[in-house]
């Protein structure tokens, strides 16, 4: 699930080097009933949440000791749609790529009042460990703490 690029040339591209791979783009501002329907069909989806997004949902959540705010989509559709929430990240290994999947996350323990912010908190924990771990793995092009929860009520 992502948005498209500002440069449409560069994301037809992207989306047809991904294509090759069996990975299909489902755009995040008109995609809700395509990823539902893979959902429906057991396919894997895929959000990133490690970067500040304008116009989706979130939340401030600590990332890296720092509330950082932070789409709480996938938590959201985890919880509400019974979604395993697995994480997972890739590890560049000289001209090699590792793919390591965490365990599911127990998603009884995130229901009720709060859940999603504290199960958002866990997947920015694990991002955090593996930025810890290997800082050097992480991409990093943007502000992530561009806005201060002061501005809470304004991203809602």
């Amino acid at each position: 699930v992502g948005r498209q690029l500002w440069n449409p040339r560069v994301s037809l591209e992207l989306d047809r080097l991904r294509s090759r791979f069996g990975v299909e783009t489902i755009d995040r501002g008109r995609g809700a009933a395509k990823l539902l329907r893979a959902l429906r069909n057991n396919t894997a989806v895929g959000i990133l949440i490690d970067q500040e997004t304008k116009a989706v949902a979130g939340d401030f959540v600590p990332f890296l000791g720092t509330p950082a705010l932070t789409p709480t989509g996938p938590a959201s559709i985890c919880l509400r749609f019974g979604v395993p929430a697995v994480t997972l990240h890739i590890r560049r290994i000289g001209m090699e790529y590792l793919l390591k999947v965490d365990p599911p996350v127990d998603l009884r323990a995130f229901r009720g009042a709060g859940g999603v912010e504290a199960l958002t908190g866990v997947f920015n924990g694990r991002i955090g460990e593996w930025i810890v771990e290997e800082p050097e793995q992480w991409i990093w092009f943007h502000d992530r703490w561009g806005r201060s929860p002061r501005f809470r009520a304004v991203v809602r």
